[in-house]
C-alpha cells in the first residue's frame, strides 16, 4: 500500500491494474492475475466481479486443467471503451473512431486548412460532433479526443508533454480543450503515428516507423512503448544523406527529408502525387528521374536504420500506397546493398498510410484514461 491511499483508493488502485494487466496480456485466470499483481485471490475475485458487472471484460475460453475445476480465462470487452484520434496538418484534418483493442471502426478525412483561430475550432468541434456514432460524453463508453500536432516532446512526460512547434506555434491548448466535452490530449504528430504500428495488447510488436509524408520522421516502438532518451527516438528525417541536396528547414543540406518527403516530389515536379505517379507510370522521363531518385534514397535510409536498430521497418504515410506498387523492387535493391546477403524480410507496410497519426492518437488516449 502506498503511504496515504485510503483503503478505497487502494481498492480502485488494485482494480485499474486488474483491468490494465487484462488489456495488455489477453486473457488470463485469476490465479495469473493474483500472481503477476501480488493480490490475495479473494481480492481478485472480488474485483473481477465488479469489472465484470461493468461490462469491461467477460469470461472466455476455459483454459486447460491441472485438476479440479478448469479456470475460466478472462479478456476485455472489445467495444466497451471507445475513442477518437485527430490528425491536423497544414492542409487537411483527419478523424478515427477506434476501440480500445485497436479496431477501427470509422475514418474521414475533411480538406480544410489550419488556421488557429476560434473558428476553425468552432469547426473541428462541429465535425466531431457530425463523425461520433457513440454517447458523447466522458461517462458513457467513449473515453477520450487524442490531437495530433507537429511538437516536441517535453522530458518532463507530463500530461500535456507536447511542446508545438511549426506553424502550430502558440495555440491555447486549454482554450482548445473547451470546445469538447471529454477528455482532450495533444500528442506529437510523428509519436502517434508509430504507436499506431505498437500491436495489439498481448501481441506487441518491435519495428521502426518511419514515416513518409510531407514531414518525414518516426519513432523506435517496442514492447508497449517507445525507446530513447525522452522517448525522442525517430527525427529520421535529418540523418544526412547527401553533400550536395536541397536545403532543410533545420539548416543542414541533404536531409532524407528533402529526398523522401511527399512534398519533395510535389515541389521537384510541380504536380500533386496522383499526377506524379500516373505520368511516372506512362514512362515519362521526367517524372521517372525524379522517382528513381527517391527510390534511391529511401533504400539507403532503410538500410541505415535497419543496420543500427536490427528490427522490422515499417514505412507509413501519405507515401504507402504507392511505395506498396514498388516493394518487389524496393526489397530487390535492399537485398543489394544488405550487409549479411539476406532476404529482405523486415519491410513492412502501414495500413493506414496517411491516417497512421490518428489511429496512433486514438489509440494513446488509453494510456492517459
Amino acid at each position: 500500500m502506498v503511504t496515504g491511499m485510503s483503503n478505497i483508493e487502494v481498492r480502485n488502485a488494485n482494480r485499474d491494474h486488474i483491468l490494465q494487466i487484462i488489456r495488455e496480456n489477453g486473457m488470463l485466470t485469476k490465479k495469473d492475475i493474483s500472481l503477476k499483481l501480488n493480490l490475495s485471490l479473494a481480492t481478485v475475485t472480488s474485483l473481477i466481479r465488479e469489472l465484470l458487472d461493468e461490462g469491461l471484460i467477460e469470461a472466455g475460453k476455459v483454459s486447460d486443467s491441472t485438476g479440479g475445476r478448469k479456470p475460466v480465462l478472462y479478456q476485455p470487452v472489445a467495444d466497451a471503451r471507445m475513442s477518437l484520434g485527430i490528425a491536423l496538418s497544414r492542409h487537411h484534418i483527419r478523424m478515427v473512431l477506434a476501440n480500445w483493442n485497436q479496431k477501427v471502426f470509422k475514418t474521414e478525412s475533411f480538406k480544410i486548412p489550419y488556421e488557429d483561430t476560434e473558428a476553425y475550432w468552432a469547426e473541428l468541434s462541429r465535425l466531431v460532433d457530425g463523425f461520433l456514432e457513440v454517447e458523447y460524453d466522458e461517462n458513457g463508453c467513449f473515453k477520450g479526443i487524442g490531437i495530433c500536432i507537429q511538437g516536441i516532446t517535453s522530458p518532463e512526460n507530463q500530461q500535456d508533454d507536447i511542446i508545438p512547434v511549426e506553424f502550430f506555434t502558440g495555440i491555447g491548448m486549454d482554450g482548445i480543450k473547451k470546445h469538447f466535452p471529454c477528455p482532450v490530449f495533444f500528442f506529437d504528430n510523428m509519436k502517434a503515428a508509430a504507436y499506431s504500428q505498437i500491436g495489439e495488447p498481448g501481441n506487441r510488436r518491435r519495428t521502426v516507423y518511419l514515416q513518409l509524408d510531407r514531414l518525414v520522421g518516426g519513432a523506435v516502438v517496442a514492447d508497449g512503448g517507445f525507446w530513447g532518451l525522452s522517448e525522442r527516438t525517430g527525427a529520421f528525417g535529418h540523418m544526412i544523406l547527401r553533400d550536395d541536396g536541397d536545403k532543410c528547414y533545420c539548416g543542414q543540406r541533404g536531409c532524407l527529408q528533402t529526398c523522401c518527403s511527399s512534398d519533395a516530389l510535389r515541389k521537384r515536379s510541380g504536380m500533386e502525387l496522383p499526377e506524379f505517379f500516373d505520368m511516372a507510370e506512362r514512362g515519362d522521363g521526367f517524372c521517372c528521374g525524379l522517382w528513381a531518385d527517391y527510390r534511391k534514397y529511401l533504400v539507403r535510409a532503410i538500410r541505415n536504420l535497419r543496420v543500427i536498430f536490427d528490427i522490422d521497418i515499417t514505412l507509413g504515410g501519405e507515401m504507402v500506397p504507392y511505395l506498396k506498387k514498388y516493394e518487389r523492387q524496393l526489397c530487390k535493391m535492399l537485398e543489394d546493398v544488405d550487409l549479411y546477403k539476406e532476404p529482405v524480410n523486415y519491410l513492412k507496410f502501414s495500413g493506414g498510410g496517411a491516417l497512421d497519426a490518428a489511429i496512433g492518437a486514438a489509440h494513446l488516449v488509453f494510456e492517459r484514461v
